[in-house]
C-alpha cells in the first residue's frame, strides 16, 4: 500500500537530495527544477516536461525530459535520501531498502499505517528509526482513542533496558490533558530508565486553564522532564485574555506580552529577565537575556553577542563558513545533522523526541556543544531559558504538551480547547506556526502554496513586504484575498459617487477619504479579525499601510482599528450581515474617521464623523439597504446547504 518514487508528488522536489562538495555548474538562463537547486538550459532553447519513468536529460535538440531521476553513483556524494510514499501520500520511508525494512544508512526511517490492521483512519500506528551513528533500531508503537488522541506510545530498542515510552494519557470533553506519564533515564549515566512523569492537571472550574499539575514521580535527576515546583499553592495564574502570566514550576514570576500577544519580558524569580523585541509584523528581532547574552535575528542570521552564530540555508545552516545539512522527518523535526568532512558525511547532530516533542538529555547526540543546532522540532528554536518552543505565534511547553496562550484560529476548532496542541495527535498533525493545527498533508500543502500562491493573489500588483509575508504565510495570503475581494465588492455597492466618496471643498473632485472607504477598510479589517485572529489581521492591516503617508493613510489605519476591535467581539460563524452592521453601528456611535479639508481646501484633515447626524441620513439607508440584501442572500445559502 505505498508507492515509491525518486519524485515528490507533493512538495514538487525531487526526492533524491544529493549533497556534493561540487557546487551544480551554471552558464546562463537558470530555470528552477527543485528547491533551493539549479539546472541550466542555453539562451533559446525550451524545458518542458517528459516521461516520469526517464532520468532528466539535456537532448541534442536543446528540449529537457524531466522525469524521475536515477539515483547519481558518482564519487562526491556524501548522502542520498530515497523517500517512499503511501498511496494515500503520506511519507513511507526514507532509505529503506527493497523490502521496505531499515537500512544501515546515516538515518533510516519508517512509517506504518493500516498494516497491523488496527487503524484503517489515516492515523501512524508505528514509528522505526535506525541511525550508523550508533546502529541502534528505535521504534513507537502508537495507540488513540475514539478522537483520534494519543494514549499511548510504547517504546522499543535494540539497547537493552532503553524505555521513552509514554502511558496513561487521558483528556476531558474540551481536549484538555488530564493526565500523562512519561519514561526516560532515572540515572545521569543513561544505564538505568523508568517512570520520569507521572503528571495529573487541575483546571478552573469549567475553564480550560490550567492551574496546577503534580507529579507523583519525584526524586529522579533533572534530564529534560518536567519538574514539579515546591509550592503547595496553584501553579499558574493568567491575563485577562487567558495567555500565561506566571508559571511557578518553572520559576518564573511573570510574563508580560506585546500587542500581537508574543511574549515581551519574561521574569524569573531570581531577577533574571528575557526581553524580546520584534518587528510590526511579529517577526523576532533581539532576545537579550539579563545573564549576559543577546541574539539578534537578521533575516537569515543569528548573531549571539555580536559574533555569527550561523546562517541559514534550504539544506541546514552554515557555521564558521562550514555548510551542515539537516535530515528531518516527516513533521519536519531535525533528525541528523551532518557536515562534509574530506568526502565522508560527518554527523553533528542527532536527535529524536517523545510524541510531545519533547528531546531529553539521553536522547539526543551533539558533537558541537558550543554552536549547536537550537531548531529542532517542527524546524522551529527552542528556548532553552525557558524550554518552551517558539512556535512564531506561540510558545510551546513539551514537558506539558500545551501552549501557554490561546489558538488565535478558532475556526474548526471550536469545540476544543485552544490551549491543545494539534488536537492531541502530535504524530499526524502539527502546528509550525502555532495557529490552528493540521495534518501533515496540510503542512506540505502550505509549503506547495509558498510557489503556487503567486497565481492566487495578484503578485505583480503586491509590494514587496507584501510578497514577502505572502510566500511565508501562503494560507493566511490566499484567505486575506477572499476577504479583501468581499470588502471590494461592498466598497462597489456602496457606489462610486459623490455622497460616498470624499470631496475637496468645492466637490468637484472625489478622493478616497469619503464614507465608503471608511466603510470597507472596518468591514474588511474586522473580517481579517474574526477569520484569521488577531495577531494576523493586525499583521497584514500594517502590512498594507507600509510606506504610504498623508491624511487617507491615516484614516485608513484609524478605521482599520475600529475593524480590529469589531473583530474580536465576532465569532467564526458570524456573517458578513453581521460585520456590516456592527460597522454601521460603530458609525453611528462617532468611531468612523474621513478626510475633510480646511477652508481654503488645500489642507486634508482626518476627521471623525457620527453617522447617526441627519446629514448623513442617506448614507446610513443605503448601507442598511445592502445589510437587507446580504441578509436575504445568506438566508438563501443557508437553505441550499440545508443549514438552519
Amino acid at each position: 500500500m505505498f508507492t515509491s518514487s525518486k519524485y515528490s508528488y507533493t512538495r514538487i522536489t525531487v526526492s533524491h537530495y544529493k549533497f556534493s562538495n561540487y557546487s551544480i555548474p551554471s552558464i546562463s538562463d537558470n530555470v528552477r527544477i527543485n528547491t533551493g537547486h539549479f539546472i541550466t538550459i542555453p539562451t533559446g532553447k525550451i524545458a518542458t516536461a517528459g516521461s516520469l519513468f526517464n532520468a532528466g536529460t539535456l537532448q541534442n535538440y536543446g528540449t529537457l525530459n524531466l522525469g524521475s531521476l536515477s539515483v547519481n553513483t558518482n564519487a562526491g556524494i556524501l548522502q542520498t535520501l530515497d523517500y517512499k510514499y503511501h498511496i494515500r501520500g503520506g511519507l513511507k520511508g526514507i532509505n529503506l531498502d527493497a523490502n521496505n525494512n531499515l537500512t544501515n544508512s546515516l538515518f533510516s526511517y519508517k512509517l506504518d499505517y493500516e498494516e497491523d490492521g488496527t487503524y484503517y483512519d489515516g492515523n501512524i500506528r508505528n514509528q522505526y528509526w535506525k541511525s550508523n551513528i550508533d546502529g541502534i533500531q528505535r521504534a513507537y508503537q502508537y495507540n488513540y482513542d475514539g478522537a483520534s488522541r494519543i494514549t499511548v506510545a510504547t517504546y522499543g530498542s535494540t539497547k537493552a533496558g532503553e524505555n521513552y515510552a509514554l502511558n496513561n494519557v487521558t483528556y476531558d470533553a474540551n481536549g484538555n490533558i488530564l493526565s500523562l506519564s512519561r519514561n526516560g533515564a532515572t540515572n545521569t549515566n543513561y544505564t538505568s530508565f523508568g517512570n520520569v512523569d507521572n503528571l495529573s492537571y487541575t483546571y478552573q472550574t469549567n475553564s480550560n486553564k490550567l492551574l496546577k499539575i503534580q507529579d507523583a514521580t519525584i526524586g529522579n535527576p533533572d534530564l529534560g522532564d518536567f519538574r514539579d515546583g515546591t509550592n503547595t499553592d496553584n501553579d499558574y495564574e493568567y491575563w485577562e485574555d487567558g495567555s500565561l502570566k506566571k508559571d511557578k514550576n518553572k520559576k518564573i514570576a511573570s510574563i508580560t506580552y506585546n500587542y500581537l500577544k508574543l511574549p515581551k519580558t519574561i521574569t524569573f524569580d531570581n531577577g533574571r529577565t528575557i526581553t524580546t523585541q520584534y518587528d510590526a509584523q511579529g517577526s523576532k528581532l533581539k532576545k537579550i537575556d539579563s545573564n549576559g547574552e543577546t541574539t539578534d535575528y537578521e533575516e537569515d542570521e543569528i548573531y549571539v553577542n555580536n559574533v555569527l552564530y550561523q546562517t541559514s540555508h534550504d539544506e541546514g545552516r552554515i557555521v564558521n563558513g562550514i555548510y551542515e545539512y539537516n535530515i528531518t522527518d516527516h513533521l519536519g523535526n531535525l533528525r541528523i545533522a551532518f557536515k562534509d568532512s574530506s568526502g565522508i558525511a560527518a554527523p553533528l547532530q542527532s536527535l529524536f523526541y517523545d510524541p510531545w516533542g519533547l528531546s531529553m538529555k539521553g536522547m539526543a547526540i551533539t558533537r558541537n556543544p558550543t554552536n549547536f543546532n537550537k531548531f529542532q522540532f517542527l524546524n522551529r528554536e527552542t528556548q532553552f531559558e525557558t524550554g518552551y518552543i517558539d512556535l512564531i505565534h506561540r510558545q510551546f511547553d513539551p514537558s506539558i504538551a500545551r501552549f501557554i496562550s490561546q489558538d488565535p484560529v478558532i475556526e474548526g476548532q471550536e469545540h476544543l480547547s485552544l490551549y491543545q496542541y494539534s488536537w492531541n495527535n502530535p504524530i499526524l498533525k502539527s502546528d509550525p506556526d502555532g495557529m490552528w493545527p493540521g495534518e501533515t498533508y496540510w503542512n506540505i500543502l502550505r509549503d506547495y502554496m509558498k510557489d503556487y500562491v503567486k497565481d492566487k493573489i495578484g503578485w505583480n500588483y503586491l509590494k514587496p513586504h507584501e510578497r514577502k509575508y505572502a510566500k511565508e504565510h501562503a494560507v493566511n495570503a490566499i484567505r486575506a484575498k477572499f476577504i479583501s475581494e468581499d470588502a471590494e465588492r461592498l466598497a462597489n455597492t456602496l457606489g462610486d459617487n459623490t455622497l460616498m466618496n470624499g470631496t475637496t471643498v468645492d466637490a468637484e473632485i472625489r478622493h478616497d477619504g469619503g464614507i465608503k472607504n471608511a466603510i470597507k477598510h472596518a468591514f474588511w479589517m474586522a473580517s481579517m479579525t474574526r477569520s484569521l485572529g488577531l495577531s494576523a489581521a493586525t499583521e497584514l492591516g500594517t502590512l498594507h499601510e507600509k510606506g504610504q503617508l498623508g491624511a487617507l493613510t491615516e484614516m485608513d489605519k484609524a478605521n482599520n482599528a475600529v475593524g480590529i476591535e469589531i473583530g474580536e467581539g465576532l465569532n467564526i460563524r458570524s456573517e458578513n450581515s453581521e460585520i456590516l452592521s456592527k460597522v454601521l453601528n460603530t458609525g453611528m456611535q462617532g468611531n468612523l474617521s474621513i478626510v475633510t479639508f480646511d477652508k481654503d481646501g488645500k489642507t486634508p484633515i482626518v476627521t471623525k464623523i457620527n453617522l447617526s447626524e441627519k446629514k448623513y441620513e442617506k448614507h446610513t439607508q443605503i448601507i442598511k439597504n445592502i445589510i437587507k440584501i446580504m441578509q436575504k442572500q445568506e438566508s438563501e445559502q443557508r437553505i441550499y446547504h440545508g443549514g438552519d
